[in-house]
């Protein structure tokens, strides 16, 4: 018995050794002595593969622990030799398939025979639910023997057949031990450093976010998401009579993000062949445009050059309290947008954005399903999407919760007056539906990762064109087809929309990678001393789609996207 705890015991402080080495280099680095291609950093850094010396002190907890384990087995094997007859006992045969390491783990570390007895007859049971029940078969002979209790067809009683049962345990025993052991060798060489990647810095999200109400605005919500990170805030007030202060969840008014949806309908019936995109749209709609060159991928890209129904709806900021009780029927919307007179010729380049061809669009959908356009997009980009807080408008009112929806139309209306009950059908798929920031950033999720349409479809959407905002504008957007692209200072690109209705504007970006997305909503558009929260709400969006590991993030110039903006003309 002295010999095999003495055995015990050194091994014992061969591990302890191999631990000890393994932890102090992987805490506090190496000495320069025993530097021998080991690259440490300093403390909070990981140690990463050096040469020999490092895999010797990787592989002494291996060889001690499995030593150990050893140990303890041939003992509990001698005390089992030295005892009375043994119970019936099915001793287990080797390690099944189904049988884990963790079991042949629990079982090695038994040091009494009652404990050793035990844990047998656990992991035999579990090797005979396991086994095969033919008798003919190896898995049915093993079992047979297991109950008459024979080890290898010998009597477990005997010498020889205790000798097979201590070859097969150290066997199994060994295995696992070095599997578990190179498992954790293997987390603690190869972790990444602690300084890299930082994700998600919710400090700065936080901090950029609560400027945008100290800037004017009244309040914002955002959701943004780094990889399977998310992070969702809010600041300011959804209601400034009440104070009632904005939830992330909120309900709100996405306004042209709509386009986004309804051009993916779109895409989903050109790839079941129902539409063409370089299809006049003459052939599915004869005599609504005035000019028969004008294609569906036209209407899409906003280089059919309709005008804009909006510049007829609104010419004096009172014509919103027309609008908000208004019900507009579609045909009506697309007749206004014709008789504002076209901007180009069709195709020609560039674009001007339009509502009108949106609406048009809606018609079309109609006309090859059947079905009403918003009810279609519901049931074909909706639902598939998972969105479950996503809707076209029944009524006037907002789902709850939401915010209150305020404009000063430039200064005209001073206080901000309050929009939130609006009749939204002057909207219709080219700007009216309600979401949540969660659900914009899972729709364009879906969409931009090709769940939504195929990769040969979104290669389409994303073949932009130059569009102006509006016939004169300064600048134009690369815009493709419902969606548009941001050149990043921090580089690559993003895609997404923006979008802006009576009293509610909104964002909603994604890299082209698919790491990071943001989508923000605030409750307050049109209102000249707001102009510094619009600041921090463009620093806000530079710091979700940058992060705050990119300088460029915290210096270069980045103004908010802004193709959505009604043409309202200023108190003066």
């Amino acid at each position: 018995m002295a010999s095999w705890f003495v055995l015990m015991a050194a091994t014992a402080c061969v591990n302890a050794l191999g631990l000890g080495v393994v932890f102090w280099t992987a805490s506090f680095g190496v000495p320069d002595s025993m530097n021998t291609g080991i690259t440490a950093d300093g403390p909070g850094r990981r140690l990463f593969l050096g040469d020999e010396t490092w895999w010797t002190a990787s592989l002494l907890p291996v060889v001690g622990v499995g030593a150990v384990v050893a140990g303890v087995v041939l003992v509990c094997v001698r005390l089992r030799v030295a005892a009375a007859p043994a119970p019936k006992l099915a001793v287990p045969y080797g390690v099944e398939n189904q049988t884990t390491v963790a079991r042949m783990w629990a079982l090695a570390s038994l040091t009494d025979k009652a404990g050793l007895v035990a844990a047998l007859t656990s992991s035999a049971r579990a090797c005979r639910s396991a086994s095969g029940r033919r008798r003919g078969s190896a898995s049915g002979r093993r079992r047979d023997d297991l109950r008459a209790g024979r080890v290898g067809g010998v009597p477990r009683n005997s010498v020889k057949g205790l000798i097979m049962l201590a070859r097969k345990l150290l066997t199994a025993v060994v295995a696992g031990s070095a599997i578990l052991a190179a498992v954790t060798a293997t987390a603690t060489v190869t972790a990444i450093p602690a300084t890299a990647d930082p994700g998600l810095d919710r400090r700065a999200l936080r901090q950029t976010l609560e400027e945008v109400p100290k800037g004017g605005v009244y309040g914002i919500y955002s959701d943004v998401r780094y990889r399977r990170q998310e992070w969702r805030g809010a600041a300011g007030r959804a209601d400034v009579t009440t104070g009632r202060p904005m939830r992330p969840d909120m309900r709100h008014r996405v306004g042209s993000i709509t386009k986004s949806f309804t051009a993916t309908a779109v895409m989903r019936l050109v790839e079941r062949g129902r539409v063409g995109l370089d299809t006049p749209v003459e052939t599915y709609l004869p005599g609504l445009l005035p000019d028969p060159r004008i294609t569906v991928r036209m209407l899409l890209n906003h280089t059919s050059h309709l005008g804009d129904y909006d510049e007829a709806l609104i010419t004096v900021p009172e014509d919103l309290e027309t609008m908000r009780v208004r019900q507009y029927s579609k045909q009506e919307l697309i007749t206004l947008g014709v008789g504002v007179g076209k901007t180009g010729e069709p195709g020609q380049l560039p674009g001007v954005y339009s509502n009108t061809n949106y609406i048009v669009l809606a018609l079309l959908i109609t006309k090859v399903t059947g079905e009403e356009a918003e009810d279609h997009i519901t049931r074909s980009v909706i639902r598939p999407a998972g969105l479950a807080n996503t809707s076209f408008p029944r009524t006037p009112y907002l789902p709850r919760p939401h915010a209150r929806a305020y404009t000063s139309v430039f200064g005209y209306f001073d206080p901000p007056r309050d929009y939130t009950v609006f009749n939204m059908s002057w909207g219709s798929t080219a700007g009216a539906i309600v979401s949540t920031m969660s659900d914009l950033n899972r729709f364009y999720r879906a969409l931009l990762g090709g769940k939504l349409v195929s990769q040969a479809s979104l290669a389409q959407m994303k073949q932009t064109v130059p569009v102006l905002p509006g016939e004169g504008a300064p600048s134009a957007a690369d815009y493709g087809l419902g969606i548009f692209s941001l050149n990043l200072p921090c580089g690559g690109k993003a895609w997404g929309h923006d979008g802006g209705v009576i009293g509610m504007a909104t964002n909603s970006f994604t890299t082209e990678n698919l790491q990071r997305q943001v989508s923000t909503g605030v409750n307050l558009t049109w209102h000249p001393a707001a102009e510094p929260g619009e600041v921090a709400h463009a620093r806000h969006l530079l710091t979700a789609l940058c992060g705050t590991d990119q300088p460029a993030a915290k210096s270069a110039p980045f103004t908010l996207p802004n193709l959505d903006t009604q043409p309202v003309p200023s108190r003066s």
